[in-house]
């Protein structure tokens, strides 16, 4: 995907991509479950993940692409990154029994803050202090929207600790996978169709089948158009998650996810009725100053390298 073209394109349009794909991912998720019929989340999971499988096997039973490099070796390869996205399902609502909403988002914003360390020590990835300092920031922006919520819950902590664990663990290793021949098409059908024995007995054990059968008979119309339009978004959010991933950087990936809640914020307000509060518009003014901040970190980083580059390229001449 989009092989050749300019260094920045290369980077910024997957980025883009899925900044688009997580948001509309997110209002089509808000929209199914803000109404009177709300399906259980195992069973809206469990139908994503079926949806974006089959889906990808169509298309390459049609010959629109080919599924390459699938192998045992390569399943086996993709099996743990499935438990880490469950890891984190599992661990966000056990979180969610002992602090509120605000505190995970918190925590989720520190998670990239982990994210870019591992980054750095795992795939070398150079942090500059611009990279540090606007992480640093995009956390600082979410405990400000947050502070009136603030609580302390030893149990809430452990299992926010844990969820950031994963968070990070599931990026990196998404990462790993990536770096092999392996195309994003491909990864998405792996992860898809892996995913779907893991979710399968969470959704049983739960009773969230019947419940989630019965809500498009309660929902009618109107329901189940959000509801398909909400699992088609999963196949393009997957495929947008791995491009992104593989063609900038772990770090920019989980910034980029922390960015979109700005304008998930405003569409929020506009859309849903959300109170947007004062401490809600210094928030997102931090998280554009975070956002702007990272970019010009980054396009000053991919400069120096240039110039190392061509000091590199003179000095071999030289030789």
């Amino acid at each position: 995907m989009l092989r050749g073209g300019p260094r920045w394109a290369i980077a910024v349009v997957p980025c883009v991509a899925y900044a688009c794909a997580s948001a509309s991912m997110t209002l089509l998720n808000k929209a199914a479950v803000a109404g009177a019929v709300a399906p259980p989340l195992f069973f809206l999971q469990f139908s994503q993940h079926l949806t974006t499988a089959t889906l990808t096997w169509t298309l390459h039973a049609l010959g629109v692409f080919r599924l390459d490099g699938v192998s045992s070796r390569t399943f086996w390869r993709w099996v743990p990154l499935n438990f880490l996205f469950v890891g984190m399902l599992l661990t966000n609502m056990n979180a969610l029994r002992y602090v509120s909403i605000p505190m995970v988002t918190v925590f989720k914003a520190f998670s990239t803050v982990a994210t870019g360390l591992g980054d750095y020590f795992f795939f070398k990835q150079p942090l500059s202090v611009g990279i540090v300092g606007s992480l640093v920031t995009m956390a600082v922006s979410s405990l400000i929207a947050s502070c009136n919520d603030l609580e302390y819950n030893a149990t809430g902590y452990f299992w926010l600790i844990l969820n950031c664990a994963f968070t990070s663990a599931y990026v990196l290793y998404m990462r790993l996978v990536l770096s092999t021949k392996v195309s994003e098409l491909t990864g998405v059908f792996l992860s898809n169709i892996i995913a779907l024995p893991l979710i399968l007995p969470l959704m049983l054990g739960t009773s969230s089948l019947l419940p989630g059968l019965k809500s498009f008979v309660d929902g009618g119309f109107a329901f189940t158009a959000v509801f398909i339009m909400s699992c088609l978004s999963g196949f393009i959010l997957s495929l947008a998650s791995m491009w992104c991933v593989r063609a900038s950087s772990p770090t920019t990936y989980s910034m980029v996810g922390a960015l979109n809640k700005i304008p998930l914020t405003v569409v929020g307000w506009l859309l849903f009725g959300a109170q947007l509060t004062h401490l809600g518009v210094v928030s997102v003014c931090t998280g554009l100053l975070a956002g702007a901040w990272y970019s010009a970190a980054k396009l000053r980083q991919h400069d120096q390298l240039k110039h190392k580059e061509k000091l590199q390229t003179a000095f071999e001449r030289i030789l």
